[in-house]
């Protein structure tokens, strides 16, 4: 495991087949001449689900599954079919023609993550990446269920981020911009599928939400090493609230800047009404945790990262924190009135990350709990008798060449009233590799982990592509944690592993 290293998504290649036409007899052929003529016609191109993929639940029952080379579709609360809408339908939608015809599918990459020994490099369709990035959304938009999803087209994420020199683009037209390679921002009716908004923003959409009746758009522009690759040069990083109407027009109703040129948006999160006084006590909020810091500039160097709160309607910043490390991860707990933060030290000198609770009302500090050597990856909220918070992550040492040696996966649960851990307890590797807990869940008193553990080669009998396991590691209200393994060896699809 190297820092910085790329997280390459699988690539998606069309296989062009012939058809071979065996020789005939002569016989055969004079009787041909006498039989119907045969052609081929080629018809529309329909794609299948590419990729990892997102489940996101819907108001209105159901619930969203997003891929990340494209598909969207909608599956009821018994898990039936209601729509889907592939790649080749969007691009269609989009009005996209490609500048130059390839024997290769292009398709559209939903921006997944960041590198767990980098905060501030963002990386395409992969897995065990930090959980801090937000492509897709559910909510009401003007009294309509909705599914907005971003997907950036033109360019392979991963590589324009972490190689100079080797950016891959795919340039395209639409009409009336002058944009080529994007992201593109769709709003789906979520009882049909059909799209109902989009625009092309010129750089990376990394941030979804959906506050106040309004679509909370966040852009990372201007990025200053790849001039000829995506952004626009100079550009800043910026979070808007757009108002879409039934019509399919939208109006902005505010736009925060982050002032900065590739400033990094590490992650959004909207907050409501709580007894200790809500958003600073003027309803929902939109957190919004960024850096524009480079790593290795020592210790203590500059503040590394910037956590602010908005009032949803009307974007007036209500407060603003600087933090000494990256705010990679943030959760909005409502109960208790307090943003769950997940800071990471500057993982190229160390390796750990600090949860800290910031109140609503100020955001002063009220709760902070450290953990050394680990590499935090996902971060949730629980609620009711279980408002405690859980952070999964990677047990991980640095070597003096800096490259990282990981060990254990690790789950740790906190209380926000004390700040203390309630425990920590450790996931078992298995013979394929080390778990990564990315995906988390308090619920019924329990904490639940969805965890990858690498890549598998395939046999005839055993044809599995990856290795993932859902487990047990603990109640979510006692102190001491016990582990109970539900399922080891649970297959799914993915696009890429960490190294």
């Amino acid at each position: 495991m190297r820092r910085r290293r790329v997280l390459t998504p699988l690539a998606v290649v069309a296989l062009v087949a012939g058809i071979a036409v065996p020789a005939a007899s002569q016989a055969a052929q004079a009787a041909s001449t006498q039989a119907a003529t045969m052609s081929l016609a080629q018809t529309a191109l329909g794609d299948t689900a590419s990729g990892t993929a997102r489940t996101i639940n819907v108001p209105a029952g159901g619930y969203a599954v997003v891929n990340s080379f494209g598909e969207v579709s909608m599956d009821g609360p018994s898990g039936g079919p209601h729509w889907q809408v592939d790649s080749q339908q969007l691009f269609h939608d989009w009005d996209l023609t490609w500048q130059q015809q390839s024997a290769v599918v292009q398709y559209p990459q939903v921006p997944w993550g960041t590198d767990p020994v980098d905060p501030m490099a963002l990386a395409g369709p992969a897995t065990g990446l930090v959980n801090d990035v937000n492509p897709a959304v559910a909510g009401d938009l003007d009294g309509r269920p909705v599914v907005a999803v971003a997907e950036t087209a033109g360019i392979n994420i991963s590589s324009n981020i972490q190689c100079l020199g080797c950016v891959q683009t795919w340039p395209f037209n639409v009409p009336g911009s002058d944009i080529h390679v994007g992201t593109f921002v769709t709003v789906l009716d979520a009882r049909s599928g059909r799209i109902l908004y989009h625009e092309l923003d010129p750089g990376f959409v990394t941030q979804l939400a959906i506050a106040d009746g309004r679509l909370i758009v966040g852009d990372i522009d201007g990025y200053p090493q790849s001039d000829g690759g995506i952004g626009q040069w100079g550009g800043v990083s910026t979070v808007r609230a757009l108002a879409i109407s039934a019509a399919g027009t939208a109006q902005q109703a505010w736009e925060y800047s982050t002032g900065a040129p590739w400033a990094n948006l590490l992650d959004i999160t909207v907050t409501g009404d709580s007894t200790s006084g809500g958003a600073g006590g003027s309803g929902r909020g939109v957190a919004i945790a960024w850096s524009d810091t480079p790593l290795g500039l020592g210790v203590p160097g500059p503040p590394n990262g910037h956590v602010l709160l908005l009032n949803a309607a009307t974007g007036a910043t209500l407060w603003k924190v600087n933090t000494p490390g990256y705010p990679l991860l943030t959760a909005a707990d409502n109960q208790s009135g307090e943003l769950a933060v997940v800071q990471v030290a500057d993982p190229s000198l160390s390796v750990g990350y600090t949860l800290t609770g910031l109140r609503y009302s100020d955001g002063a500090v009220a709760s902070s709990a450290p953990r050394a050597g680990a590499l935090p990856l996902s971060l949730t909220v629980g609620t009711g008798n279980e408002d405690s918070w859980a952070v999964g992550a990677i047990d991980a040492t640095m070597t003096s060449s800096g490259d990282y040696t990981a060990t254990d996966g690790r789950v740790t649960l906190t209380s926000p009233a004390t700040g203390r851990d309630l425990w920590s307890v450790t996931l078992a590797a298995n013979s394929v590799g080390t778990p990564l807990p990315g995906g988390l869940l308090v619920t019924r008193g329990e904490v639940i982990v969805a965890s990858w553990f690498g890549g598998v080669n395939p046999t005839a009998v055993d044809p599995i592509s990856e290795d993932d396991g859902m487990t047990v590691p603990g109640p979510a209200r006692r102190q001491e944690g016990r582990l109970n393994a539900l399922n080891a060896d649970e297959c799914a699809s993915t696009a890429g592993m960490w190294r």
